[in-house]
């Protein structure tokens, strides 16, 4: 996001199931590139499985996504030793907000969705504030 790029491509050669978290996390990424500077997230590679995963939630509204085999050839990248796997670096509060964030914009994005995730974003509200709160200092 900070470089501004225009295309993120995502290799999902390797997955095999992708979780509410993680279609939420790809959801605002995609929404804010749009926003920004008209940017497109791409998932090649995907099983028809996970292509269908993503149009359950109503993703592939907002992603360009490809199953194995059926990627336009000018969107794979031709130099793949530029690519390299995202690295995790969250604290446990970042982490609940991260799921937070994610689980909110699948709502946004889709208001079929809310009834699916109501439960969890309680959940997910009420670890964010305990997570947030400071512990009592001793003295």
């Amino acid at each position: 996001m900070q470089r501004e790029i225009q295309r993120m491509l995502l290799d999902m050669t390797a997955c095999i199931g992708m979780d509410s978290t993680f279609m939420g996390v790809l959801a605002g990424v995609a929404t804010r590139m749009k926003r920004a500077n008209g940017g497109v997230v791409i998932l090649y590679n995907l099983s028809p499985r996970t292509r269908g995963l993503l149009a359950t939630l109503g993703l592939d509204q907002i992603i360009q996504a490809f199953e194995a085999g059926a990627t336009p050839t000018d969107m794979i990248p031709r130099d793949s030793d530029n690519l390299a796997p995202l690295q995790p670096s969250e604290s446990q509060l970042e982490r609940a907000q991260t799921m937070l964030e994610a689980h909110e914009k699948l709502c946004e994005i889709n208001p079929d969705n809310l009834p699916k995730f109501k439960d969890v974003l309680t959940y997910l509200r009420e670890d964010v504030q305990k997570k947030s709160e400071t512990p009592p200092t001793r003295s």
